[in-house]
C-alpha cells in the first residue's frame, strides 16, 4: 500500500507513513455486487479496517436500528405529546371526566399566574413593609409635530415654544421609623428644583419635615399630631394644619380591624400567609372537586369560525342548575371537614396575628373550629339553594366549551336567561381570529399568535360601528394575569365613536374630545416585571410623533432613613406660623435656581413672575392662609 499523500510503500497494517508521517487508516465495507446476488446490494458481514478484516455481529446492527427507531418515536411522541393525551382523555373518557381535565387545565394555568401575581405582589409588599423602597422616572420629550403645535398655540398668546422635555424622578423609602420622599423636577435638561420630605415615627412620633436643596440646606419641620407608621390604617386620622389647629380627615370612618397596625405587623402577617405553591395546591383542590360534580356533558364536533379563520373543535355542552350547585356545595363542605393543609394555614395565620397589634383575643380561635364554622355555612347555603332554586338561580346556566386537538380551550358560549356571552378564538397555525360579544359590545379582530404573544389589528364595537381599534405587536398574553406587560399596544379612534357617542346621547364635551383626537394614535410599549419595568408611550398624528413619555420604575430594600439633625431643622409653632416660615424663607438662597430659569427662555411675564417670587418669597406669606382657608382644610 502507498501512501495517499507522498507516495512512499507503507509496510501493512501500518497506520501512519514512514516519510511524512500522514495518516493512512482505512475503513471499508465488504459489499458484494456478484451478478447472482439477491436484492442488488447485499451486505457481506464483514469490515475491512486498517488493512485487517473482521465480522460484524447481525444481532449488533439490528439492534442499533432498534434503537434509532425508538429514539425517533419518543422525539415524535414528545412533540405531539399534548394531542395524543388529549385524544386518549377524549376517546377513552366520559364527556363529562373529558370537561373536567380540560377545565383543571385551563383554570390551573389562571390559577398559576394569579399565585405568582400574589407571591411578587402581596406577600412582596408584607415582608419587605419596613425596609420597602421604590425609585422610578416620568419623562417627556416634545417631538417635531409637537413643536409645531406648540408653535400654533404661541399664536393664541399661550408661549410654550420654549419647552423641549421634561421629567420628574422620585425615591420612596419606608421604614418602621419612618417614610421618606424625594422629587426631582428636570426641563430641558436641566435639573431644575427637588424636594426632600420625611415623615418620622418612633421617638419623633408624627415630625414632619421637608426642604427644597436648591434653595435651602434648612428643613422645614412641624408636628403631624400621630404617629402615621402606625395609624396609617385606622378608622379616622387627623393632622395638624401648619396654619391651625387639628384638621379632620374622614371622621365618620369608625375604627377597624386595622385600628393600631404597626409597619412591623405586616411583616409578621406576611410570613404568616401560605407560600405561592400551597395556595396553588388548595385552589387547584376545589377546583378539582367542584369539577367531579357536574355531569351530563355532551360532546360533538363543530368548525370554529371567526374573522375568516376556522378551526375544527371539540365542543363539550354544559348544564349547571341548582342541583349542581347544591353538589359543589356540599362536595366543598365534605372536603373542608378533612383538609388537614387548609387546616395547617389557618393555624399559621392565626399563630402570626398573634403576635401583632391586631391580635387581641386571636388566641382564642381554634383552626378546627373556623373550618367546622365554614363547611356548616356551606352546607347551610346548599340547603338554602334546595328551598329557594329560583331565588338563587332562575334559569339553567347552559355553556359550549370549544377544544383543540391539543386540549387548548378555543372558545366558549355562556347563556344565562336572556344574557349570552360569546369568545370565539380559532386558531389556523399561527393564525388567530377574534371574535367576543357581551351583549351589544364586541371585539373582533385578526392576526398571529406565536406563543401567546399576539400581533394583529382588533376594533372594540358598540352596536357593531367601530368605537376603539387596538394594534397589537408581540403582545404576551401569557403573563397578563401574573403582573408582567410585555409588547406594544396602539390605540386609535375608530371611524364610527362620535357617531355612537351622538346616537347614545353623550354630551357634547364627550364628543368634542372625540373629535379632538379623531386622527391621533396612542402607543404603549409594556415591559414590566415584578421588581422592575419600563413603559414607553407616544402620541402621534397619524404616522407624525407628536410627544412621547417614558415610565421607569424598580423596587428593592432600604437602609435606614437619616433624620435631619435638630440645626438643620426651621419648626412651626401652630401658634405662629409664619414667624416660622418668615425663617425658613430667609434661609433660601436663589441665585442658582434663578440662572437655571434664566436659561429656560421663558416667556418673559411667566419668568418676571417666577423670579421676583424667588427673590422675595415673603410675599407667598400673604397668600397660604387664603389657600388654606384661615386654618381650615377640606
Amino acid at each position: 500500500m502507498n501512501c495517499k499523500k507522498c507516495g512512499a510503500q507503507i509496510p501493512d497494517g501500518a497506520k501512519f507513513c514512514p516519510q511524512c508521517g500522514t495518516d493512512n487508516s482505512s475503513f471499508s465495507v465488504n459489499i458484494d455486487f456478484s451478478a447472482d446476488a439477491k436484492n442488488g446490494v447485499q451486505f457481506d458481514g464483514t469490515v475491512e479496517e486498517n488493512g485487517k478484516v473482521r465480522k460484524i455481529s447481525k444481532k449488533k446492527g439490528i439492534l442499533g436500528i432498534v434503537i434509532c427507531a425508538v429514539i425517533v418515536a419518543a422525539v415524535l411522541v414528545l412533540i405531539n405529546f399534548s394531542a395524543i393525551e388529549n385524544f386518549a382523555r377524549k376517546t377513552f373518557t366520559s364527556p363529562s371526566k373529558y370537561y373536567a381535565w380540560v377545565e383543571q387545565k385551563y383554570l390551573g394555568e389562571s390559577v398559576d399566574d394569579l399565585a405568582d401575581a400574589y407571591a411578587d405582589y402581596l406577600i412582596w409588599s408584607y415582608t419587605n413593609a419596613s425596609k420597602s423602597k421604590g425609585t422610578g422616572e416620568i419623562s417627556f420629550k416634545i417631538e417635531e409635530a409637537g413643536k409645531d403645535l406648540l408653535s400654533a398655540a404661541a399664536l393664541s398668546g399661550v408661549d410654550l415654544e420654549w419647552l423641549d422635555s421634561g421629567k420628574i424622578k422620585y425615591t420612596v423609602a419606608m421604614t418602621d421609623e419612618a417614610l421618606s420622599l424625594d422629587l426631582g423636577l428636570g426641563i430641558n435638561g436641566l435639573d431644575i428644583l427637588s424636594l426632600d420630605a420625611l415623615i418620622a415615627g418612633g421617638d419623633r412620633d408624627g415630625a414632619a419635615y421637608a426642604r427644597i436643596p436648591e434653595l435651602s440646606p434648612m428643613y422645614l419641620g412641624f408636628d403631624l399630631g400621630f404617629d402615621p407608621l402606625e395609624n396609617i390604617f385606622s378608622g379616622s386620622l387627623s393632622f395638624t394644619s401648619p396654619f391651625g389647629s387639628r384638621v379632620p380627615y374622614n371622621d365618620a370612618r369608625p375604627a377597624n380591624m386595622f385600628t393600631g397596625m404597626k409597619i412591623s405587623d405586616l411583616e409578621t402577617i406576611g410570613k404568616s400567609l401560605p407560600s405561592k405553591e400551597t395556595l396553588k395546591k388548595i385552589v387547584k383542590r376545589y377546583i378539582r372537586v367542584a369539577l367531579k360534580q357536574i355531569s351530563g356533558v355532551k360532546k360533538s364536533s363543530k368548525t370554529l369560525k371567526a374573522e375568516g379563520i376556522s378551526e375544527r373543535c371539540t365542543v363539550l355542552k354544559v348544564k349547571v342548575d341548582s342541583d349542581t350547585l347544591i353538589d359543589i356545595f356540599e362536595a366543598w363542605a365534605k372536603e373542608i371537614e378533612k383538609d388537614k393543609e387548609l387546616k395547617s394555614v389557618i393555624e399559621k395565620v392565626l399563630k402570626g396575628l398573634e403576635s401583632t397589634e391586631i391580635g387581641a383575643g386571636i388566641e382564642d380561635a381554634d383552626a378546627d373550629e373556623i373550618l367546622e364554622e365554614l363547611s356548616d355555612k356551606l352546607t347551610e347555603a346548599a340547603d338554602d339553594i334546595e328551598k329557594y332554586p329560583d331565588y338563587f338561580i332562575s334559569d339553567e346556566i347552559e355553556m359550549a366549551v370549544y377544544v383543540d386537538a391539543k386540549g387548548k380551550v378555543r372558545g366558549r358560549e355562556c347563556e344565562l336567561g336572556y344574557e349570552e356571552i360569546q369568545i370565539y378564538t380559532p386558531h389556523k397555525g399561527n393564525k388567530i381570529g377574534v371574535e367576543i360579544v357581551l351583549d351589544d359590545l364586541t371585539i373582533t379582530g385578526k392576526g398571529k399568535d406565536n406563543g401567546g404573544k399576539i400581533t394583529g389589528e382588533f376594533s372594540i364595537n358598540v352596536n357593531e360601528n367601530e368605537c376603539v381599534v387596538i394594534n397589537l405587536t408581540n403582545f404576551n398574553t401569557n403573563t397578563v394575569l401574573a403582573g408582567r406587560l410585555k409588547g406594544k399596544a396602539e390605540l386609535s379612534i375608530g371611524e364610527d365613536l362620535v357617531k355612537t357617542l351622538q346616537r347614545n346621547g353623550m354630551g357634547s364635551e364627550s364628543v368634542n374630545v372625540a373629535r379632538m383626537f379623531d386622527g391621533y394614535n396612542l402607543v404603549f410599549d409594556f415591559d414590566t416585571a415584578p421588581k422592575s419595568g419600563t413603559v414607553k408611550m407616544e402620541l402621534k398624528n397619524r404616522k407624525n410623533s407628536i410627544v412621547s413619555m417614558k415610565t421607569t420604575f424598580s423596587r428593592g430594600n432600604t437602609g435606614e432613613i437619616e433624620m435631619p439633625a435638630d440645626s438643620k431643622v426651621v419648626d412651626i409653632d401652630t401658634e405662629a406660623p409664619m414667624e416660622g416660615l418668615s425663617e425658613w424663607f430667609d434661609s433660601f438662597d436663589t441665585d442658582k435656581l434663578v440662572d437655571k430659569i434664566e436659561k429656560l427662555d421663558l416667556d418673559s411675564t411667566v419668568e418676571t413672575v417666577i423670579v421676583t417670587l424667588l427673590e422675595k418669597p415673603q410675599q407667598i406669606l400673604s397668600i397660604l392662609p387664603h389657600i388654606f382657608g384661615g386654618g381650615r382644610v377640606y
